[in-house]
């Protein structure tokens, strides 16, 4: 008896100590960001918000906002993950509209249980954005998100991020760092081109002016032995 009441609580310790290493929020339904998302000033990007851990749900409303200063919205495109019984409803046209909502409910009350990717966000990077990182979120509107039991449910916030990263001497914005790149240069100094250039990577040394001396640094660079590293 001694022996049988002695294995019991070895085994009740066992899955007591198990449950404690699941996390608390391993089964809750979760709104998560899963994309890595960086462009150059000027760039579009298209980041994934997957719906994770799905309790169950009738229905689902979630409100897109982003710093304004460097992002501007595009498209907001639903994956179907609610099937094409759902009616989804956005805010069309009104891109401008923060936050910008995203309605799902199914139409024949049928529990969508599916989890995965719920919808995509395209952004246009701000042609005079600066180098850093610029914020983005997707939170769930808990009074409008309904489960099993047509209780109110919240899916809380997905956070995200776009990184603006800059390429010193890639003027014309191909990836590359030719001569081509300091033509384009020194055609835009001296006027008169219709030339459009990312003057965040024109500005070779950061100085924060566009001016010859980029033109010479970029040449140094392409020909070698100078010490040139454009970073």
């Amino acid at each position: 008896m001694k022996t049988m009441k002695k294995a019991m609580t070895i085994l009740f310790a066992a899955i007591l100590t198990f449950a404690l290493l699941i996390p608390a929020h391993a089964l809750d339904g979760t709104l998560a960001v899963t994309s890595i998302a960086s462009a150059r000033a000027g760039d579009t990007v298209t980041v994934t918000v997957s719906l994770q851990n799905n309790p169950g749900l009738y229905t689902a409303l979630v409100g897109v906002t982003y710093d304004t200063a460097a992002l501007d919205l595009v498209s907001v495109a639903d994956c179907g993950l609610f099937g094409a019984s759902a009616d989804t409803m956005t805010a069309g046209g009104n891109l401008d509209m923060i936050p910008y909502r995203v309605l799902w409910m199914d139409n024949v009350g049928s529990l969508v249980s599916a989890s995965g990717d719920l919808l995509t966000i395209t952004f246009k990077v701000a042609d005079d954005a600066q180098p850093g990182t610029y914020s983005f979120a997707v939170t769930c509107d808990a009074n409008n998100t309904l489960d099993a039991n047509i209780d109110t449910y919240d899916l809380g916030t997905a956070n995200g991020s776009v990184t603006v990263v800059r390429m010193p001497g890639d003027a014309d914005g191909n990836g590359q760092i030719t001569l081509r790149d300091a033509i384009l240069i020194s055609r835009w100094l001296a006027g008169g081109f219709n030339i459009t250039l990312d003057l965040s990577s024109a500005d070779v040394n950061g100085d924060g002016i566009v001016n010859l001396m980029d033109v010479v640094l970029i040449k140094r660079y392409l020909v070698g032995g100078w010490g040139v590293t454009l970073q």
